[in-house]
């Protein structure tokens, strides 16, 4: 049951095992903490609030950065964008919200908090 409500959090269907999501599911289930919500936040809910209320594309860009290793061209090609396009894009995340992606921690800290973001969003849609 634990890993059916894991799999629809991810809009998940058919069949899929616990090592399909990686540390995930121990991760979802700390979701409910409110500790993990405020980390979230904190790290990345600025960016969230940015993009929904001016339509950029922030979130998106970094987790996907963050995603291709923070390879520029290996990012701008798997977002169809121009290199130039997605260093516009990464100083303006950096001058907004002050990310820093300098040292591995840091890195890792934002992607993790723009996965629990997801999670987090996808099961409270999913217990609506």
């Amino acid at each position: 049951l634990r890993m059916i409500r894991i799999g629809r959090s991810f809009g998940r269907t058919g069949v899929f095992a616990s090592q399909d999501f990686g540390p995930l599911p121990m991760l979802i289930a700390a979701a409910e903490v409110e500790d993990v919500r405020s980390f979230v936040q904190d790290s990345v809910g600025a960016i969230a609030d940015h993009d929904r209320r001016h339509g950029t594309p922030y979130m998106e860009t970094l987790f996907s950065y963050l995603r291709e290793g923070c390879r520029s061209q290996a990012c701008a090609d798997a977002m169809g964008l121009h290199v130039t396009t997605l260093r516009y894009r990464l100083a303006r995340i950096q001058e907004l919200f002050g990310v820093d992606l300098d040292t591995p921690e840091r890195r890792f800290a934002f992607e993790l908090a723009i996965r629990l973001r997801e999670v987090i969003d996808n099961r409270d849609s999913v217990e609506r």
